[in-house]
């Protein structure tokens, strides 16, 4: 009994398209399983088929863009007698629909996943870690895709080209992108420094930490802007370097600081306020205040159309912040002003005090030499007190000798750190006035002689009211002899 060859399926397959045949010729066995749903008495043609299994390897006329393949033609188990009629042969129509439901069978993305794994080969990355404050995003970024595009395409993780596959149709496929997405995600968190690593922590994909990265580096701020074209300015041709390596670097300047933002008159005037800003200290906490704003906010003349909570920043606001620092600056000069006066007052008196010439005396002014107890003056070897007593009996003797006169007694009261003196020039007591509100009853009066107050015990503006007096003593005195 010869076999008889069914070439119902070569005449169908020549009208697909050779991307349809190699399908075909893959999955000849889902098909013949549909066949036999459709007529169940054909089920030994599908165990005669001499189609190859899905997992044989793909012959090189099958490759697109080779010549057409060739489909075996079935032949009749010799257990069908040769008057089988053809007519029982089911029309399977196999259209682009019926071909997709093949291919997103569970066994397609078993063998042939949409998304093959990635064994991410990190050995091609030859580049010192990202880092904002090396300035090295641009040739980072260059190696970092280079390196991505040499593993199987795997760049296209970075701007979402490769899809991720539906987890219910295409589970294998699904598993593979992930893994891939995860190992790209591990590659560029191993590949920056700290601070890089804190603002990708939190992203799911690796297109998302691309596009943080990109957002961190690109949007820098018009101080940076500042840098990079006052870095550009700065550079020269010059026969000690190769002429094309410098315009290199020129190019690339040019591009960085364009990537930061067009240059709009108004965004170019607030360029010019934040570097007019530099070296200059008084404004250094202004300048960053107003460099962190400008970086934060969505430029000088935002759409607000599109993004009613747009945060504008121009230089009506650098205005405002310098007018702030002005007054600040105002305020700490008058403060100055009323403390130099404070401190030079005391000063212009100093002129009117007695001064000892003696040039072994550690404290000159206050005293005369006559009386100063150092060596070398009129006193020395005696006591402060010693000294005082004696200058005390001679301005009595002076006192004495004039012609009797007399002199009602005077009190000079002196305010010192809210404490009331009261100087009685009769008797020469000092009295220390207690407040009057300490009892109703009694108001306490300390009285304690001027002899007997140790210039070492007093701190120096009771000092220098001490001295003082003790100069006005001796000019009165003196004025007394002269009388």
């Amino acid at each position: 009994m010869s076999n008889r060859s069914f070439h119902w399926l070569p005449a169908f397959g020549a009208e697909l398209s050779e991307l349809e045949n190699l399908c075909l010729r893959y999955y000849e066995t889902e098909v013949m399983g549909h066949i036999v749903e459709l007529c169940p008495s054909l089920s030994s043609l599908s165990r005669a088929s001499s189609t190859r299994m899905p997992g044989s390897e793909i012959d090189s006329t099958e490759i697109p863009g080779s010549s057409p393949p060739q489909l075996a033609p079935l032949s009749l188990p010799p257990s069908l007698p040769s008057s089988f009629p053809s007519s029982q042969i089911p029309s399977v129509p196999l259209s682009p629909s019926f071909l997709s439901s093949i291919m997103s069978t569970p066994s397609a993305d078993t063998t042939r996943p949409s998304v093959s794994i990635i064994a991410l080969n990190t050995s091609l990355f030859k580049h010192e870690h990202l880092s904002k404050d090396k300035n090295n995003f641009p040739s980072w970024k260059y190696q970092f895709i280079q390196t991505l595009r040499m593993n199987q395409g795997a760049d296209g993780y970075l701007d979402g080209s490769i899809i991720k596959p539906d987890k219910e149709t295409e589970p294998r496929a699904w598993s593979n992108w992930k893994a891939n997405n995860g190992s790209i995600l591990g590659f560029m968190g191993l590949s920056v420094e700290v601070a890089e690593q804190e603002a990708i922590a939190k992203a799911e994909t690796a297109q998302i930490a691309w596009t943080s990265l990109l957002k961190r580096h690109g949007q820098e701020g018009p101080v940076k802007q500042v840098q990079l074209i006052q870095e550009a300015l700065s550079i020269r041709y010059s026969p000690s370097e190769n002429f094309a390596t410098i315009s290199s670097k020129l190019t690339t300047l040019n591009d960085r600081i364009w990537e930061m933002g067009s240059l709009t008159p108004e965004a170019f005037l607030c360029i010019l306020m934040i570097n007019a800003m530099s070296n200059v200290p008084e404004l250094r906490a202004t300048r960053e205040h107003v460099a962190q704003s400008f970086a934060q906010s969505d430029g000088t003349n935002p759409d607000f159309k599109d993004n009613p909570n747009a945060k504008k920043y121009d230089s009506s606001d650098i205005k405002r912040a310098l007018d702030m620092a002005q007054g600040l600056n105002d305020s700490d000069s008058r403060t100055g002003d009323i403390a130099l006066s404070s401190q030079t007052s005391p000063k212009s008196n100093l002129k009117n005090r007695p001064k000892c010439t003696n040039p072994k005396c550690p404290r000159q002014l206050g005293h005369t030499k006559e009386w100063c107890v150092s060596p070398g003056g009129g006193m020395a070897g005696k006591s402060i007190t010693e000294s005082r007593e004696a200058r005390m009996k001679a301005r009595e003797k002076k006192e004495n000798s004039t012609s009797g006169e007399t002199k009602k007694p005077a009190y000079h009261v002196i305010e010192s750190n809210g404490q009331a003196y009261i100087i009685n020039m009769d008797n020469n007591t000092v009295i220390r006035a207690t407040p009057s509100g300490s009892t109703p009853e009694f108001a306490g009066i300390a009285c304690d002689s001027i002899h007997s107050i140790d210039p070492s015990m007093i701190t120096e503006p009771e000092r220098a009211e001490y001295e003082g007096w003790l100069a006005f003593e001796d000019w009165t005195g003196a004025r007394g002899g002269e009388t």
